[in-house]
């Protein structure tokens, strides 16, 4: 017997409880070879094994390899941090899959990530050279029936989610604990997955939002929901990713992996820093498209009329409504100013 062997079969009886037969054979073998290659004794493997169980399914965040770590963990592993969360069955597509929208009455029925993987860090001290992996998507019990109207969406009903893991109970395992390399979540319109996968479970670890971020970084892209952002941004050519073969939409694990991409797209623009993201995630939206009145159907940097947008600061508007108006009225003062300036 070669020595990985017993390792191997010590490292695959410790998943085999948690994961499909064949995805635990496979983790069990890299934990193995890994953990041999590097003459790391067994019971090191075992204890990886049993930090995967703990800690793995790190649900959307991403996560910046060390070109050196120290946690076995993160070399034995894959790394099963990802770029997102789950979508909802209703409304705007999201990586939870839900019964509903509303968290009283709705639960997940299904969950999906994958993985946005920074490989090095550019002089600046940036992460760069992204990588996806995943996606994975896991159907859980949302305690509750699946509503038709939410099944035609996903096309998820109660019959695929009948003994499946409690939705609490799986959000656990793919929160990140304090101790793991968690760096980011992201989903696309996180304030929706955020309903679910609240800062208990991820110990506060920041999110991004890429809807937000998407309305900043392409407000001339004719939409921005997430799969219109998939064809616009031409995501489908990205020659490391395969999305023909996760095309449904409004599954978790399809979601996840466009909002990965989407993610990427962004970090790959010269000047755009994690830190930027994070703080457009902290605002309320910057709209691109007003709905209100004369300037209905009209994008709100076309707007030149200051009383309109201060009226809109009077009323009970939408936070992203009256945010998009505030900066806007700015937008017109600094340009009065600046032509005053300039006479």
């Amino acid at each position: 017997m070669r020595p990985t062997d017993a390792t191997e079969t010590m490292v695959f009886d410790k998943l085999a409880p948690y994961l499909p037969r064949d995805a635990a054979r496979e983790l069990a073998g890299e934990i193995a070879q890994t953990m041999h290659a590097r003459r790391t004794a067994a019971d090191d493997a075992l204890w990886a094994a049993k930090c995967f169980i703990e800690n793995g399914y790190a649900l959307g965040f991403i996560h910046m390899q060390d070109p050196a770590p120290q946690d076995p963990v993160l070399n034995a592993l894959p790394l099963i941090n990802q770029a997102l969360g789950c979508a909802p069955t209703r409304g705007p597509t999201k990586p939870l899959e839900t019964t509903g929208l509303t968290p009283d009455e709705h639960a997940p029925c299904e969950i999906g990530y994958a993985d946005l993987v920074a490989a090095r860090g550019d002089l600046a001290g940036e992460p760069c050279g992204w990588r996806i992996e995943g996606p994975i998507s896991r159907l859980c019990d949302p305690g509750r029936d699946i509503p038709p109207e939410s099944s035609a969406i996903h096309h998820i009903v109660d019959a695929n989610v009948a003994g499946a893991m409690p939705w609490r109970e799986l959000l656990t395992y793919v929160a990140p604990p304090a101790a793991s390399a968690a760096r980011l979540y992201a989903a696309h319109n996180a304030t929706f997955e955020r309903r679910w996968i609240t800062d208990d479970l991820t110990d506060g670890v920041e999110w991004i939002c890429t809807y937000k971020c998407a309305l900043r970084l392409w407000p001339d892209a004719p939409g921005h929901a997430n799969q219109t952002l998939r064809y616009w941004l031409l995501l489908d050519a990205d020659p490391d990713v395969d999305l023909s073969a996760h095309a449904m939409a409004h599954r978790a694990g399809p979601d996840a992996l466009v909002t990965a991409q989407i993610l990427r797209r962004m970090l790959e623009i010269p000047g755009v820093s994690l830190d930027q993201l994070i703080a457009w995630t902290q605002e309320p939206a910057l709209l691109v498209k007003c709905n209100i009145g004369v300037w209905r159907g009209r994008r709100w940097a076309e707007i030149d009329n200051p009383g309109f947008l201060s009226w809109i600061l009077d009323r009970d508007f939408s936070d992203d409504v009256r945010h998009t108006a505030r900066h806007h009225l700015n937008r017109l003062r600094a340009e009065a100013a600046q032509e005053g300036a300039d006479a």
